[in-house]
């Protein structure tokens, strides 16, 4: 069975958020946080700063189709559907489905 458009931008999300934690991590760089004394200008390479625009154009092309498919009047109700989406996709990975 084919996966859904949502489920295919929500495991692109997840893959581009992969590959920029990885490069933090191998460089020794901050994750991001929303605690004060982060800093955000944290210096990325050029291939990592075209993925993180990929991760935020996928994270903006899965809340306009939620937002439009699921008549959502918040941004709350879409950030409680997008994690229960994708905690159902790592669900039916992790039992093979």
């Amino acid at each position: 069975m084919p996966y859904s458009k949502i489920i295919k931008i929500s495991t692109s999300i997840a893959k581009y958020t992969k590959i920029v934690d990885d490069y933090l991590h191998d460089n020794g760089l901050p994750t991001p946080t929303f605690n004060a004394n982060y800093a955000p200008d944290v210096p990325l390479s050029p291939n990592v700063m075209k993925v993180e625009q990929d991760v935020l154009e996928a994270m903006g092309e899965l809340e306009a189709i939620l937002r439009s498919s699921l008549c959502l009047k918040s941004s709350n109700q879409l950030v409680v559907r997008i994690f229960f989406i994708f905690f159902l996709f790592l669900v039916s990975i992790k039992l093979g489905a």
